[in-house]
């Protein structure tokens, strides 16, 4: 236990950059890689039920991501400020925070059941379901509800074990979790004849399954950061450090939700009764399409935000400086090869989730969209985990407010002049110019970092100079 320990603290101090941050993003990746299948997978059964389900899903789809969201909150802000607490040696902080984490989560869960089982019919209308949606996602966001606790505490306990450098745990949870996930849907929807319920029950089922392997890894003191009940002492200050940066990613997924509630109306709008749930449907499958190319990227920054923060806080600074570079290049790159996908498989695509041309044709175009803004995706989420890792709320509210406003933004503006076309290009357009303002945000901060890394330089140059007149 302790060598396992040492190994992967000492990793996070001296392996090599670009080692360090591919061994520590992989298993996000594949994990991330694995959940953007699952709803693509989901998607293709809903589709098979018809037009009808596929929108109940697309509806119900944020009120998930609310639940992420608040799992997000405790998860991202507890992962940040643990990573920096190992980088100071602060170990038993690094457990209470862990404690707070966890029991905060359970806590929050249990209060969001209660909240909004009762009320899943008005969530459903808030979230864009039209007339011929609202009975098959109020069903959905119901059987959601039941089981909101499971997505909360899985998000928690996935960005702790991967900001103590226990990645390969944090895969191997989520992973099973999303394969049983994708087992049971088919089981669950056709063969016990549930719909869209099978596919909700299912995704809760597979949370639970996921959160149970990824504690099982603290009951059995597999981790470098042990969780107890008794290490629970709840402050303020705790509180400030988590929520200051785990509020920046609650504001940012809160954002999507509510972006894909109104993109949801206005395109219930725009298609009108003839039309209005085929574009619901449509949008839902392009959103699909992003989340699997953004997922490898947030995945890729998952991997970054425990490298940059343990090296931070043991002021590493030119390791911090490599980091950043090595993820500019790999995520752009990657964009590149997103951009060359999208553009020549739009229509191949967009088929994985119908055949109704009413719902193929928008989603080829917005698929094709993509393309414009793939190449400049990477920077954007790697500044967005940088300002995160450092706990800089300011910036990271900053960016994780501005892409969703872009994005409501121009589904109305570009609606307006170019119809359903415009609207599809919403989601490029607002990634756009949201990277336009991480740039902004990213300049004086590489001012400032470059000091840091200069005057460290010649701390080195001095040191050793001392040591040969010693010599």
């Amino acid at each position: 236990m302790e060598k396992a320990s040492d190994s992967r603290e000492i990793a996070l101090r001296v392996e090599k950059i670009p080692k360090l941050v591919m061994k520590m993003s992989l298993p996000a990746i594949v994990a991330m890689i694995v959940m953007s299948i699952y709803n693509i997978v989901d998607a293709l059964f809903m589709g098979m039920l018809g037009t009808e389900a596929l929108g109940a899903a697309t509806v119900g789809y944020p009120f998930f991501m609310i639940l992420t969201a608040l799992g997000l909150m405790f998860g991202m802000g507890g992962a940040s400020y643990q990573s920096r607490l190992l980088g100071e040696q602060k170990m038993d902080m690094a457990e209470k925070t862990v404690a707070t984490v966890f029991i905060s989560g359970a806590i929050l869960g249990l209060v969001a059941t209660l909240l909004t089982v009762p009320f899943s019919g008005r969530i459903a209308i808030l979230f864009g379901a039209n007339d011929q949606l609202f009975s098959a996602s109020k069903d959905y966001i119901m059987v959601l509800s039941m089981g909101a606790v499971f997505p909360i505490l899985s998000m928690c306990a996935n960005n702790l074990l991967r900001a103590e450098g226990s990645a390969l745990y944090s895969l191997v949870g989520m992973g099973i979790g999303t394969i049983i996930n994708i087992a049971l849907d088919p089981l669950l929807m056709f063969t016990f004849q549930m719909g869209v319920k099978g596919a909700a029950l299912a995704t809760v089922i597979s949370q639970a399954v996921g959160m149970v392997l990824l504690f099982s890894f603290y009951f059995r003191k597999k981790t470098l950061v042990a969780f107890h009940l008794k290490q629970f002492h709840p402050n303020l200050n705790m509180y400030a450090q988590i929520l200051k940066v785990g509020g920046a990613a609650f504001l940012q997924q809160l954002l999507v939700t509510i972006t894909m509630a109104l993109m949801n109306t206005r395109a219930g709008v725009l298609g009108g009764a003839a039309m209005g749930a085929a574009l619901i449907a449509a949008i839902g499958a392009v959103n699909r399409i992003s989340m699997l190319g953004y997922s490898v990227m947030m995945g890729f920054g998952q991997g970054l935000q425990p490298v940059i923060g343990y090296n931070f806080g043991a002021n590493q600074p030119i390791r911090v400086r490599k980091a950043i570079d090595f993820a500019f290049l790999v995520t752009t790159a990657f964009g590149v090869i997103l951009a060359v996908v999208s553009f020549t498989a739009s229509m191949e695509l967009a088929g994985l989730f119908s055949s109704s041309m009413d719902v193929l044709n928008p989603a080829a175009m917005g698929i094709k969209l993509l393309t414009i803004s793939w190449p400049f995706t990477g920077f954007f989420f790697v500044t967005q985990v940088l300002f995160q890792a450092l706990g800089r709320p300011k910036q990271a509210v900053a960016l994780a407010s501005a892409r969703q406003v872009f994005v409501i933004l121009f589904s109305y503006v570009l609606s307006l002049p170019f119809g359903i076309d415009g609207f599809m290009g919403a989601l490029s357009a607002g990634m756009l110019s949201a990277t336009i303002l991480a740039v902004v945000l990213y300049i004086p901060y590489h001012r400032e970092l470059a000091n840091i890394v200069k005057q460290k330089n010649a701390e080195i140059v001095k040191e050793s100079r001392t040591t040969l007149s010693i010599d």
